[in-house]
């Protein structure tokens, strides 16, 4: 294949803190110039940054109108679910938006589900008693459990952790399996059967895919986590009683949240 027949590379950061200084501007685009005559050397890589701290910032001055810029609206969809005044605003403009209103539904359903599917005490518990694995596999504990999808378990999560939670399980999946989830990708998938159950069958049953020795490890392994922040252990001896190699122990406990 030909350079000039290369598919164009753009990135888009979304951050949920201030990163370039330099702007106010909440969405700054970047190409690539030479340094000192400062032409640009290709179209086919786009950089794109979006600051959310600064979106709020002229939301709340008016400084930005989601009625109008559809941008806009997405990205303040990001941050409907702690703030009821833009919540509100954006279940208005649904009403004239099918795709908004499509999204807005599907994501109180999440949260719906993620309440009615995980009773409180039992997530907590469940999401306590994994405490020493790594985010992934923990997380993925937890929906076996509960046999529910891996965004319902991160959307109980953000409601505690914040929407941060979401990056870093996609960023912790890629080091682990070397490939990004898509919106319709779902780790570990369960078969449609297993949606049509209360919350009570599913708390009585045991997966499959769960065994004795799966909770012996677990417990081994939050009680090494317990050890290591209080600095009773270190972690080559956290390694050393886990049986793994100190750069996977590393990993390991990188990933703790």
């Amino acid at each position: 294949m030909a350079y000039k027949e290369l598919a164009k590379a753009v990135t888009i950061n979304i951050l949920d803190f201030n990163y370039l200084n330099q702007t106010k501007n909440y969405h700054s685009v970047f190409h690539l110039y030479e340094d000192e005559e400062r032409f640009q050397l290709t179209e086919a890589l786009e950089m794109h940054f979006i600051e959310l701290p600064k979106l709020l910032s002229k939301w709340r001055r008016r400084e930005v109108n989601p009625w109008e810029n559809s941008l806009v609206r997405w990205l303040l969809l990001l941050e409907g679910s702690e703030n009821q005044e833009i919540l509100k605003t954006l279940e208005e403009i649904a009403m004239q938006d099918p795709i908004l209103h499509q999204a807005i539904a599907a994501w109180e359903k999440s949260v719906f589900a993620s309440h009615f599917l995980m009773p409180n005490a039992a997530f907590e518990s469940e999401w306590a008693d994994a405490y020493g694995l790594p985010f992934i596999s923990r997380v993925l504990k937890v929906k076996r459990i509960f046999q529910v999808s891996y965004k319902t378990v991160l959307y109980r999560l953000s409601e505690s952790l914040g929407k941060s939670i979401w990056g870093k399980f996609q960023h912790a999946y890629k080091l682990k399996t070397g490939k990004t989830l898509s919106i319709t990708d779902e780790p570990e998938a369960l078969s449609p059967d297993k949606f049509q159950q209360t919350p009570e069958v599913l708390r009585s049953l045991e997966p499959d895919s769960l065994s004795s020795s799966h909770f012996v490890e677990d417990r081994l392994s939050k009680l090494v986590r317990k050890a290591i922040e209080r600095d009773e252990i270190t972690m080559s001896r956290g390694a050393e009683i886990l049986r793994l190699d100190l750069e996977a122990m590393r990993e390991i406990v990188s990933s703790w949240v």
